[in-house]
């Protein structure tokens, strides 16, 4: 439990001796109250689950100490598994009151009936402005347009971390926020790029590479996709699909983008070069140009070179998913209200939106607000520059769902394994794109 509560009366006269058989004292104590006003000023039971480990144990505190008026169980579990328990631990009356969500398991889930309709509570708080949301929840956390769920953080697609120096080296500027060319890099600018970061010795082994893709992010493929004017399925919204396109033209043309960075143009990361490039991963070894990765602030701060982060390439639009971790009331709770209260305090008051971006990025609800809290410039400009993205994703009307739909891990699932094949030299792009379409096409309808 979190948070220490005052000691009930009946509790102190029971651990120090003071009854009437063993204290003369007892005659000058006033009756005890009864049972049922003890139980009226206990605490209410509120049970908070997520998989982050001890990285919200500063927040939960938080929460507690400025709520007394709740009993905060702080429980955390294992990422493995952590989803696929949710439906029958709801069903069975064991689940937690608040549960986090990964966007990826939002369109598996919420049609489920785990989370609560969130719209009264939505409707009814004074203290919330609707235009400050960056996605609407019933878009970013909900299922045919009802909130399920406050999205805790910004839903921010995975950027490029740049080390300068290295661009500084090969002669390219860096188009970070603030710089003229910020947002306008293309493909074949990208491309370039890593090209000219990328050294070889006289055995032709790698000194330097160009880029880490971790053979495929998962945002970037997503990303690359839109930006290109392909969609995953023939409903946009991922909701209800009943064909998938991995097949057509743009999305195919995208991922061999992605993929020809190792194996055609030979300047991306490999397994194999783990060693190399030492224990502290791609973009610490200072020994990679630009590693696509999600907005980790706390990562990007202890590299030892000049640092900065740039949007990925855009192409016919500047494509930005929606769909953040975000906190979502047990349906069958008892203590919905409280629920309620404490994701609102998490992703609307600014008292808990500082805990979390301390682990994580800006906050979905009123983000530019934020932006006086940051420790420093740099961190200032990573926030600017996933507001700004998500600005352009909407003006340009490519914001899309993170989630591939009600069969998403399954999917996903299909699609890794094909992209390995194709890394493998098994597959063709063409090849493996067409055998997830053959797999997914099934589970649609």
């Amino acid at each position: 439990m979190i948070g220490k509560f005052p000691m009930s009366r009946r509790r102190f006269l029971s651990v120090t001796g003071l009854t009437v058989a063993g204290s003369a004292l007892a005659a000058c104590v006033a009756p005890m109250a009864p049972a049922a006003d003890d139980a009226a000023m206990a605490p209410e039971p509120l049970r908070i689950t997520h998989w982050w480990g001890e990285a919200f144990d500063n927040a939960m505190a938080a929460f507690a100490e400025q709520h007394p008026q709740y009993d905060v169980a702080n429980e955390p579990a294992p990422w493995d598994g952590y989803h696929t328990k949710i439906p029958t631990t709801v069903a069975a009356g064991t689940a937690a009151d608040v549960m986090f969500m990964n966007a990826g398991q939002f369109m598996e889930l919420l049609p489920q009936g785990v989370g609560a309709d969130l719209t009264e509570h939505l409707n009814g708080d004074p203290a919330l402005d609707a235009n400050l949301w960056a996605i609407d929840p019933a878009l970013d956390t909900g299922w045919e347009g009802v909130a399920y769920g406050l999205p805790q953080w910004h839903p921010d697609s995975a950027n490029l971390w740049v080390n300068k120096d290295l661009m500084s080296e090969a002669g390219i500027e860096t188009p970070e926020w603030g710089h003229d060319d910020f947002m306008t890099w293309n493909w074949n600018d990208l491309v370039e790029a890593t090209v000219a970061t990328t050294k070889r010795m006289d055995d032709g082994s790698f000194e330097q590479w160009g880029i880490a893709l971790g053979r495929l992010h998962s945002s970037a493929y997503r990303d690359m996709v839109w930006t290109n004017g392909g969609e995953f399925f023939d409903d946009t919204t991922h909701e209800r699909p009943t064909e998938s396109l991995f097949t057509d033209p743009e999305v195919v043309e995208a991922f061999q983008y992605l993929v020809d960075f190792e194996l055609k143009h030979n300047v991306g990361t490999r397994p194999d070069d783990e060693a190399v490039i030492g224990p502290d991963g791609s973009y610490l070894s200072g020994k990679v140009a630009i590693t696509w990765n999600w907005n980790i602030y706390g990562v990007m701060k202890q590299a030892n070179f000049d640092w900065g982060i740039i949007t990925p390439p855009f192409q016919q639009g500047r494509a930005n998913k929606y769909g953040g971790n975000s906190w979502v009331v047990n349906s069958a709770s008892d203590h919905q209200d409280a629920g309620y209260e404490f994701i609102s305090w998490a992703a609307t008051k600014l008292e808990g939106q500082k805990q979390f971006v301390a682990v994580g990025t800006v906050p979905a609800y009123n983000p530019h607000g934020i932006i006086p809290e940051a420790e420093s410039e740099a961190q200032s400009n990573v926030w600017k520059l996933i507001i700004a993205r998500q600005e352009a994703a909407i003006e340009d009307g490519v914001a899309r769902a993170y989630s591939l739909g009600p069969h998403g891990t399954e999917i996903e699932d299909i699609l890794n394994a094909e992209i390995a094949l194709i890394f493998n030299g098994d597959r063709s792009v063409e090849e493996a794109l067409a055998n997830v379409k053959a797999q997914a096409d099934p589970l649609l309808g």
